[in-house]
């Protein structure tokens, strides 16, 4: 599950590129491009990011073979809001899978972050299929804030 996501201009280009990390995921790194938004997890990058003369790692890992993909056509996104209304970010990453958009966050994930859910979600089947939609009403949909990757 994404538990932080900042935007940054890491190859000074001018266009901001997207950093994500959470829990058991790796981080990674969006890189804006004039062509869009390319995965540059698999990379490494030393530079003095917080100016305190010391050298600072950027780094990334995720191969080719991952299930995580994003095109123009189906790209990833990120809904975040405060769902729970508990004063703090709600982030919820999504990526299609054959065709459709699904979240990255497994029911146990959903229901421990957001408590109400448990009542909602009470079985791994009637997670399974579940789409943006099916988790949050159209009304929590429209307050939250949505950023995509291609």
């Amino acid at each position: 599950m994404v538990t932080d996501a900042q935007w940054v201009d890491l190859n000074k280009d001018g266009r901001k590129d997207l950093v994500l990390c959470g829990e058991m995921m790796p981080l990674t790194v969006w890189t804006n491009t004039p062509q869009g938004f390319q995965n540059q997890t698999a990379n490494l990058n030393i530079a003095d990011v917080n100016a305190d003369g010391q050298p600072d790692l950027i780094a990334g890992n995720i191969g080719l073979n991952s299930q995580l993909r994003a095109t123009a056509q189906e790209p990833a996104s990120l809904y975040y809001a405060d769902f729970d209304n508990n004063g703090s970010i709600d982030p919820f990453l999504n990526f299609y899978v054959d065709g459709k958009s699904y979240p990255f966050v497994s029911r146990d994930e959903l229901n421990e972050v957001i408590y109400p859910m448990r009542r909602r979600f009470t079985s791994y089947k009637a997670y399974a299929d579940a789409v943006m939609t099916d988790i949050f009403s159209a009304e929590d949909l429209g307050k939250a804030s949505k950023l995509e990757a291609t």
